[in-house]
């Protein structure tokens, strides 16, 4: 309550000091830098809103009832101004930077006991270290993130106009620092005539669109040392404890100094370095250095001295004595910085005091700034805080990554590329909204990425699969997410008692999509193989066959194109059908096959496509199985490249077993036609003998269509194979790869008499018994996500996922048995198949 009190003393007090420029001003300046398109520094905000954040309307687009350069004005308003139930300029307090210092507003002893801040500091403190609001450097970092992540759209909107807005205030603060009272430790009480001349005279253009000082256009864009050199804040950490992001040099750079030895002075040379043309001091610095403020004038800093002043007379045509020259101190013969013509303005009272007391001395004159001096210093100042500022805005938007396809892997999958100017490492994610208007997450990752002029390629991840989720609101509209360390800006550590995020990076990815089914048979591919007759780790599956369909956004039309199927998989050393299969190899194995001619793919209903692999077939003993459709050609009005994904099951077994070589009777298991089974039974009234099956047809159904019919099928017709023929206790094994739930129907088959005993006769009708549905083998690696439990930070964290559901029947390992023909008496008795 203490500390509230005086802080309510103090701006009650200074309050004309405590604000720097008039807060229209900053969201004068804020508003033109959010329109702008900065060729010096390549920047354009509107142009990256729409390229990488997916805002069609760039710095018009509506959040929360507010356009994005208008929360980026309020931001500029609100830093002196947070709201109701706050103290109006509190936060205002902490907007001073002494360079020589490092301190903040020091305006009354013991103020640091107040926790007042320098900006510099201020600006860069940890999460929820404000006061009146949580708009640091870091807070508004973690809006960026949340803003690209968080699960319902309002919180989206809400986390983009706080970051918005933050940045509006963080530009403020950057703003403030061309103000000399804020780099001066100005405390004057009555008058901030600087800041009072500019909220009348700074204005924007409507017409031209430009700012104005006084009537006359500013010279901005054009010159490059209105810009702070981009390349140097890469390679330049904050040079402060509790500000070591880069963004701190661009409000001092600690270059501008005095010297170990107290009489040694600093050097206001350093302000007008360049780098290629680019400003290479802090704005805190240059300003402190080259300009005066009210109340600290010659005496009060190093520099600018008076002996590097000459008088200069002009007649300033406003000043209400038209017949008087006024005398302006010019430090442009001395002066080893930036030299102005009007540094300040003799007081009209030295010419009276010659006039009519010349006997008076003349060695103290009275000094200020006038009009004059104020037009100048913002036709200096202004244009540095717009380029400063801007360069805030580049600095916190410079992450540049993207999904692209796989160019080393034939376009097989997608990698994440760093197109920045800097080495990138942290977390990775990926993710889609649905129709549900839930933003949902489709992989997490976490690894590093060099600079986009590495070359060795390490700017691009290792191969990702991933494909068009079933709920998808926008089919082929994926949103990628970065958090972690891009550069010199770095994450916290978990031992730091003020975590941080770091950097952020996002991009939205909107392209043409594709949809894979399998196609009408229900699987992609099945065989009947035997597997102790042919080579399970060579042979297998010679023909794909699926359904393609063109999901994407209007516009995009997929006309004619050529078509490619790709497959990748690994190979099991070993048995895969048992539990606890033997691991595949470590790399992928991959087949491409092409399709000759073009192709168009529809939209209202899907291609239907057969792929012959007879000469480089999937093994039947394959795990981590993919499949990738590619289609190049044209896509709307332009041409492109479109890939589609679907993570199939690996190779599953059904099988069918003919088990009427035995009989169930009364509970126990008998050899069909043995003299215990015939003994069991009264002569003629059971048949217990063996018997062959004959056209046991098989059908698998599509798992997206509707449930079949039965009755209006025809098996004979209707199947996707036909065991011809399967002798008492013989077994037969069919394998497909499919979805990860598959529909399966079988006949019975058709009853063959084998024993000359057997009187009975047989009606067989042959029909689909039912259709039931089943998961398909799943064998394959999985990546751990980092948000797992069981995620090792610097581990592999692979898993491999597969089966143990397999169980032994009549010395077969099944993983699903459908048995055909048990003759049981009486019919609900059970017996164990041993």
């Amino acid at each position: 309550m203490n500390k509230i009190f005086s802080l309510i003393i103090i701006i009650l007090c200074f309050e004309n000091s405590v604000y720097a420029l008039d807060v229209k001003t900053h969201e004068i300046l804020n508003q033109y830098i959010a329109e702008q398109n900065f060729q010096n520094i390549d920047f354009d905000l509107n142009t990256y809103l729409k390229r990488d954040i997916g805002f069609e309307n760039g710095v018009n687009t509506l959040i929360k009832f507010k356009y994005i350069f208008k929360w980026l004005g309020e931001g500029g308003i609100k830093e002196d101004l947070p709201g109701r139930l706050t103290i109006p300029y509190a936060r205002s307090l902490n907007h001073f930077h002494d360079p020589l210092t490092d301190q903040g507003f020091s305006g009354l002893p013991g103020m640091e006991q107040l926790g007042i801040e320098s900006s510099v500091i201020w600006s860069q403190l940890p999460v929820g270290g404000q006061y009146f609001g949580d708009y640091s450097w870091h807070d508004v970092r973690s809006y960026f993130y949340f803003a690209l992540t968080h699960p319902e759209n309002k919180f989206r909107e809400e986390y983009f106009a706080h970051m918005f807005r933050g940045l509006g205030q963080l530009m403020h603060l950057v703003e403030d620092a061309s103000v000399p009272a804020h780099t001066r430790n100005d405390t004057h009480v009555l008058s901030a005539p600087y800041e009072d001349w500019a909220k009348t005279n700074i204005q924007l253009n409507p017409s031209t669109g430009e700012i104005t000082v006084a009537g006359e256009p500013l010279e901005i864009k054009d010159s490059r040392a209105n810009f702070f050199a981009y390349s140097d804040l890469l390679q330049t950490a904050g040079g402060f404890q509790g500000a070591e992001v880069p963004v701190a040099n661009l409000m001092d750079t600690n270059r501008y100094r005095m010297g170990q030895n107290p009489d040694t002075e600093p050097d206001p040379g350093v302000t007008m370095e360049r780098i290629d043309g680019f400003s290479a001091i802090g704005l805190a610095e240059y300003t402190n250095a080259n300009f005066l403020s009210a109340d600290t004038m010659f005496d009060d800093y190093p520099y600018p001295k008076a002996e590097h002043c000459e008088i200069r007379l002009e007649n300033p045509p406003d000043d209400g004595i038209p017949d008087l020259d006024r005398q302006y101190l010019s430090s442009s013969i001395g002066h080893p910085g930036e030299r102005l013509e009007h540094l300040a303005v003799v007081s009209y009272l030295d010419h009276f005091r010659k006039l009519y007391f010349p006997q008076v001395s003349s060695e103290m004159i009275g000094v200020g700034l006038d009009a004059a001096c104020h037009k100048e210093y913002a036709q200096k100042l202004i244009p540095r805080a717009v380029g400063y500022s801007a360069g805030l805005l580049k600095y916190f938007f410079r992450g540049d990554i993207n999904l692209i396809p796989d160019e080393e892997n034939s376009d097989l999958g997608f990698v994440v590329e760093n197109n920045s100017d800097e080495e990138i490492s942290g977390n990775f994610r990926l993710y889609y909204d649905a129709a549900d208007g839930y933003r949902k997450l489709i992989w997490s990752r976490n690894f590093s990425l060099d600079s986009k002029d590495s070359v060795t390629g390490g700017n691009r991840s290792d191969n990702i699969s991933f494909g068009v989720e079933f709920d998808a609101a926008e089919p082929g509209k994926f949103i990628l997410a970065f958090k972690g360390t891009s550069g010199l800006e770095t994450k916290s550590v978990e031992t730091d008692s003020t975590p941080h995020i770091g950097a952020v990076a996002g991009k939205v990815i909107s392209g043409p999509a594709l949809e894979i089914n399998a196609s009408d048979e229900g699987v992609y591919a099945f065989t009947d193989m035997d597997r102790d007759l042919e080579d399970p780790m060579s042979r297998g599956f010679d023909r794909i066959a699926l359904q393609v369909k063109n999901i994407s956004g209007q516009d995009m039309d997929m006309t004619g194109g050529t078509i490619r199927l790709g497959i990748k998989y690994k190979i099991g050393q070993g048995d895969q059908f048992r539990n606890d299969p033997p691991e595949p190899s470590g790399d992928f194995y991959y087949i491409h096959h092409s399709l000759a001619g073009t192709y168009e793919i529809p939209r209202d209903q899907p291609l239907k496509l057969t792929f012959d692999l007879s000469d480089t077939p999937v093994p039947l003993y394959a795990t981590d199985v993919y499949l990738y459709v590619v289609y190049e050609g044209p896509i709307g009005s332009q041409t492109g490249t479109c890939i589609g994904f679907k993570d199939i099951s690996e190779p599953t077994p059904v099988h069918i077993k003919n088990y009427m070589d035995k009989v169930c009777l009364y509970g126990d298991l008998y050899d069909a036609g043995s003299q215990e089974a015939l003994a069991q039974v009264d002569s003629g009234t059971v048949d217990v003998y063996a018997h062959d099956l004959e056209n046991i047809y098989i059908k698998f159904w599509p798992m997206n269509g509707e449930m079949p019919i039965l009755s209006a099928v025809t098996p004979s017709v209707t199947n996707n194979h036909v065991v011809s023929y399967l002798g008492a206790g013989e077994h037969k094994v069919i394998y497909f790869l499919g979805d990860s739930l598959f529909r399966f129907s079988v006949t019975e088959g058709q009853t063959i008499k084998i024993d000359d005993r057997d009187g009975f006769s047989h009606m067989d009708t042959n029909e689909y018994l039912g259709v039931v549905t089943f998961n398909s083998i799943i064998n394959q690696h999985e990546a751990i996500e980092p948000e797992d439990p069981s995620y090792i930070p610097g581990g592999e964290n692979i898993v491999r996922e597969f089966p143990q559901e397999y169980f032994q029947a009549v010395d077969i390992e099944n993983y699903y048995l459908k048995d055909n023909h048990l003759i049981r008496y009486p019919i609900d008795m059970q017996c164990i198949l041993e």
